[in-house]
C-alpha cells in the first residue's frame, strides 16, 4: 500500500494506492479491514536496507518458531529507540527481547 502526493510513483506489482490524505491511521485500518494474511509486515519510511528479501524471511521464520509471538521488529540502526533502552529482557535461547516499544520504521504483527 501507498500513497503518492505527486503521483509519480508508479509501482508495480500487487500495491495498492490510497489517497496520499491517507495518514498512517486510515492506510492501518484500510490494511487490517483487507488483508486475509497471517502476518502483517510494515515498513512506514523509505527506509534503505541492503537485504530486504531477507528481512522478510527473518521474520516470516521469527512467526514460525515462535507462535506466541504478536509483535516482530529488527534492530534498526539511527534510531532512538533502541534495545537497550526499551527492552524488558532477552528471551533465553533466542536473539528476541521482549519489549514496550518497537521504533515502529519496520515492524510486523501477527493476525492470532
Amino acid at each position: 500500500m501507498y500513497s503518492d502526493r505527486d503521483d509519480a510513483l508508479v509501482p508495480s506489482g500487487r500495491w495498492v494506492k490510497v489517497p496520499d490524505s491517507h495518514f498512517f491511521g486510515k492506510k492501518f485500518e484500510f490494511i487490517i479491514k483487507n488483508s486475509a494474511r497471517d502476518i502483517l509486515l510494515i515498513i512506514t519510511a523509505d527506509a534503505k536496507y541492503h537485504d530486504w528479501l531477507k528481512l522478510v524471511r527473518d521474520c516470516q521464520l521469527a512467526f514460525e518458531e515462535h507462535p506466541d509471538l504478536g509483535v516482530w521488529s529488527p534492530s534498526v540502526d539511527y534510531s532512538n529507540w533502541t534495545i537497550e533502552s526499551y527492552s524488558l529482557g532477552a528471551i533465553k535461547q533466542t536473539t528476541l527481547h521482549r519489549v514496550f516499544q518497537t521504533d515502529s520504521i519496520v515492524w510486523s504483527l501477527s493476525r492470532r
